[in-house]
């Protein structure tokens, strides 16, 4: 998608860098751009961190809150991902830090609807459980338990 409506070198004036391809006349060859791509910093500098972002949602900060329920739902599609990859019906099982650190902000709703946003394989993974384990060191208790035979 080109980052203007007309193309940069019809209007000279406004070239400065960008570096975007516009077709020419329809045809196959392309030219350079030459408008400055636009960057977003305004984050980085708001939040310099993921626990700020969970304390600010801990707040009620309606931009921490949209950035949690995305993360969630992003995390509900990987998963999908992995088990249809994988055609692990036994389960899904979301550990770690970042899970028991967000606690009760991570949206289980969100991560769900991702988890089972499949197009037609959303029947398939509607049937898969999925839990959240927060207990720490499960990797390191596992693998003991394993040893143990």
């Amino acid at each position: 998608m080109p980052c203007c409506a007309r193309p940069c070198w019809a209007e000279p004036e406004k070239a400065r860098g960008c570096r975007t391809r516009h077709a020419t006349g329809g045809s196959a060859a392309t030219r350079r751009c030459a408008r400055p791509r636009r960057t977003r910093t305004w984050t980085q500098e708001r939040f310099g961190a993921p626990p700020e972002v969970s304390q600010g949602a801990a707040g009620g900060c309606v931009l921490c809150l949209e950035a949690v329920r995305m993360f969630s739902a992003i995390l509900g599609a990987t998963a999908g991902d992995l088990v249809l990859t994988l055609l692990a019906d036994g389960g899904v099982h979301v550990t770690g830090a970042l899970c028991r650190g967000l606690g009760p902000l991570l949206d289980i709703e969100a991560m769900v609807q991702g988890f089972t946003a499949k197009g037609r394989l959303a029947g398939y993974l509607e049937t898969v459980p999925i839990d959240r384990v927060t207990r720490p060191h499960t990797g390191l208790l596992g693998a003991a338990l394993y040893r143990a035979g």
